[in-house]
Order: C-alpha cells, then sequence, then structure tokens
C-alpha cells in the first residue's frame, strides 16, 4: 500500500502527491470529481466517470473522450440550438 501526504493550503488546495498523480495519470488541467465515501474521500478524473456511465445510456460518437466542460458546453449548444 502507498501512502503519502498533502497540506491543504489558506486557499483550500492541495497538491497531488506525484506517486499518484503518475499512478492514476492524471494531467494538468483535468477536472476531478470528489464523492464522500463511509470512510474517506473519493477522487477520480470527471473523463473517467463520463466513460463509466457512457455504458449505461445511448452517447453520441462525437462526444466520447471528450472532456467534461467541453460536453456541457456542446451540449448546451446543441439543445439551445434546437430551442430556436
Amino acid at each position: 500500500m502507498t501512502t503519502a501526504s498533502a497540506t491543504i493550503s489558506s486557499k483550500r488546495q492541495i497538491t497531488i502527491p506525484s506517486v499518484f498523480f503518475k499512478q492514476f495519470g492524471f494531467s494538468k488541467g483535468d477536472l476531478l470529481i470528489f464523492k464522500k465515501e463511509v470512510d474517506g474521500i473519493k477522487i477520480k478524473k470527471a473523463l473517467d466517470l463520463v466513460n463509466e456511465i457512457a455504458g449505461s445510456f445511448q452517447v453520441p460518437e462525437h462526444m466520447k473522450n471528450v472532456d467534461i466542460d467541453e460536453a456541457i458546453r456542446i451540449g448546451k449548444e446543441e439543445h439551445f440550438k434546437n430551442q430556436k
């Protein structure tokens, strides 16, 4: 089991220890999702979550592996274009 520590800054920021940053394939600019668990917090990339739930419903091919913020932008654009 790998263990590392991080300190929360005055701006409520933490630096992910490099061992976990590399192990979980994080990249600069990744959007992360925090989920409360019984025994702590689970952190995962938002893109991983999108890919996990992609099998639960029909995802248009052009939206697969798209960054979550970009997918939201595209979805809003398509939704409001159809409202006109």
